[in-house]
Parts: structure tokens; sequence; C-alpha cells
């Protein structure tokens, strides 16, 4: 009966701190890397690659260029697809997203793919990154 009490309190405890049960593996979101910009679509990418950090600057009539270097950690080369979308300064995006492009890291190497928007009025970028199919 002490240790119904005791399991009993336990669990009240539990629910009072907010735990609602074990955590699942994996659970988190694919934003993973530690630049908001940068998506990853499958959970085998953040064991493949490292996301290292973006260059970013403006080039021409104040278009927005980015470059985003990855190192590929696999001992194969390793097949990407990639697509971005510039946004505006108050966060909308500016036209449609590019196409699905594909970039190859050799493998154990680091490589780096790069885009500039058309409009001046870029003022943020976003990348989902996935396997080739």
């Amino acid at each position: 009966m002490k240790l119904v009490r005791m399991l009993v309190a336990a669990g009240l405890v539990g629910l009072a701190a907010g735990c609602a049960g074990p955590i699942a593996a994996r659970q988190d979101d694919l934003q993973t890397t530690q630049y908001p910009q940068i998506f990853l679509d499958a959970y085998s990418l953040h064991e493949a690659i490292v996301v290292q950090p973006p260059i970013v600057g403006f080039v021409g009539a104040h278009q927005l260029h980015v470059a985003v270097p990855i190192r590929n950690k696999w001992d194969r080369d390793l097949h990407l697809q990639y697509r971005y979308s510039f946004k505006d300064e108050r966060g909308m995006q500016l036209g449609e997203a590019s196409p699905w492009m594909d970039f190859t890291v050799p493998r154990k190497g680091v490589d780096q793919f790069q885009f500039t928007s058309m409009s001046p009025m870029a003022a943020d970028f976003e990348v989902h990154l996935r396997e080739a199919h």
C-alpha cells in the first residue's frame, strides 16, 4: 500500500510538471540545422551532412547572394537536391520557390551551392534540402 501511494504521488508530480509520457525518438521537427533558414527533409540527412554557416551578402543592384557549404560525412558521394525562396523584410515570400536542383557532395568532402535573388527587395532566404530521387 505504501508503494502504491508513492507511485501515485510520483505520477501526480509528473502530471503537475507537464510530463505526458516518454518522448518519442526523433520527435523534433525537421528544422534541426542551427540555421533557421535551412530545412532538411529527412532524418537520414542529419547523419549524412553538416550544414556549415551560410555565406550571405549583397551583389549588383542590392541583390541577396547566398552560398551554402555542405560537408558530406559519408564515405560515398551524396546526391542531393535543393530549392530556395526569398523573403522580404516582413518575412513574406517573394515570388515562387525555385525548382529542385541537383547537387553532389563528394565522399568525405565539402562543396557548396549558391543562388542570387532577382529582386533588391530580398532580405532573407529559405532553403530545403533532400536526397535526390
